[in-house]
């Protein structure tokens, strides 16, 4: 004999309570805006960082210059041997662009297996088995 499966009720948190009502997909939209926003925050942070990438030869030289330098003229001449990559800002705009289409790609395919299963338990409803 088939197991009779229990209708919801319209009462929400009894729904929640007995299973009938799934929350998974409102955490995934969670998770999802989580995601943007860590990019945005992630991608920012390379692009800024990228005007203050510290040259290596300028770096090398320094080092040799160093030996007879105090403290406030190694910091002077560490702070002017910056420059700017643009291999890091591209790959600050790259996460920011890319990053959400990543998550909301994911998500998404999370979400399908939820549709499916609402879509299968209509089907059976409409061929009478309850």
């Amino acid at each position: 004999m088939p197991r009779r499966r229990s209708r919801p009720s319209g009462n929400p948190f009894l729904d929640f309570l007995t299973f009938r009502l799934m929350i998974t997909p409102i955490i995934i939209q969670i998770v999802f805006w989580l995601g943007v926003a860590a990019c945005f925050v992630q991608g920012g942070m390379l692009i800024v960082g990228s005007f203050a990438v510290q040259a290596e030869r300028t770096r090398a030289s320094l080092d040799r210059e160093e030996r007879g330098s105090t403290d406030t003229e190694k910091k002077a001449k560490a702070a002017a041997a910056t420059s700017f990559s643009a291999f890091t800002f591209a790959g600050g705009v790259a996460i920011i662009v890319l990053g959400p289409l990543m998550i909301r790609l994911y998500c998404e395919l999370l979400i399908l297996l939820f549709k499916i299963h609402e879509e299968l338990k209509v089907a059976n409803d409409r061929r009478g088995r309850t």
